[in-house]
């Protein structure tokens, strides 16, 4: 929260939650080409080690249809990076609207395409930590034609990041938006009010609801050798070497992905 400086200015009403957001002049935190290449090599070892063919049977399970036992998977798209909410920008309106949290790779298999999200480690190694059925992550970087990929997980939505305007990519980024664009100023003032009481810390986090404010980004322990199927076509790597908080669930929660 910024710290209120001395003025004549009137002090806020009781009714308001917060002091409302400056508008800031940094779109989204950089990344460097390295950043899609890293998340590339950890899909392409991932895919290797077969995450897509035990991915496909894990969905067989869940949903009675059988899996292409020929189905060889192949390199769809180039890995895409994904940003979200940095949680200063919700807090004060300061610094880039986002910040890279993961990159997401998409692969052919069969007829099918399915997305996998790799992310950075705290050891600095790359892994991947996901797999989502479908290519929304490539589909809403095509539609944003170069611009830095927001998403708001919280409620789904896509949006492009270009100059001083956050553009609406999808209907659930129009619905949050109100309207098919806003500048930034007024984005920060949007995601303020909906989120600025449930930063990490506050009593909405740490009372355990929805898991708080998602800012992290996807953790994985160990080498992935499984996946669970989990609500909205996605799979978390599992089977004892990979566990997904439940806030970086929250956080990874595209296509109504919510796993729990």
């Amino acid at each position: 929260m910024l710290s209120p400086s001395a003025s004549s200015e009137p002090a806020p009403s009781r009714s308001c939650r917060s002091r409302r957001p400056r508008p800031t002049v940094v779109p989204c935190g950089p990344v460097g080409s390295s950043y899609a290449a890293s998340a590339d090599a950890a899909a392409s070892r991932a895919v290797s080690d077969g995450v897509l063919q035990r991915y496909a049977t894990e969905k067989a399970k869940a949903t009675g249809v059988a899996p292409s036992r020929d189905a060889v998977p192949q390199k769809a798209a180039d890995a895409v990076p994904v940003y979200e909410l940095s949680p200063a920008f919700v807090r004060s309106g300061a610094g880039p609207v986002g910040e890279a949290r993961y990159a997401v790779t998409t692969y052919a298999l069969g007829s099918e395409k399915a997305s996998v999200a790799s992310a950075p480690q705290a050891d600095g190694v790359w892994r991947a930590v996901n797999v989502a059925s479908g290519d929304t992550e490539a589909r809403m970087a095509a539609a944003a034609q170069g611009s830095p990929l927001l998403h708001e997980p919280q409620v789904d939505a896509w949006y492009a990041v270009r100059g001083g305007r956050v553009v609406a990519l999808d209907t659930d980024a129009r619905s949050a938006l109100g309207k098919g664009s806003a500048t930034v100023a007024e984005y920060a003032a949007l995601v303020h009010d909906r989120y600025s009481d449930k930063l990490p810390g506050s009593a909405y986090d740490t009372s355990g609801y929805a898991g708080g404010y998602a800012v992290s980004a996807p953790k994985a322990a160990g080498t992935t050798h499984g996946v669970v199927w989990g609500a909205g076509g996605v799979a978390a790597l599992a089977a004892g070497a990979v566990a997904l908080s439940p806030r970086t669930r929250t956080a990874l929660r595209s296509r109504g992905r919510a796993v729990r």
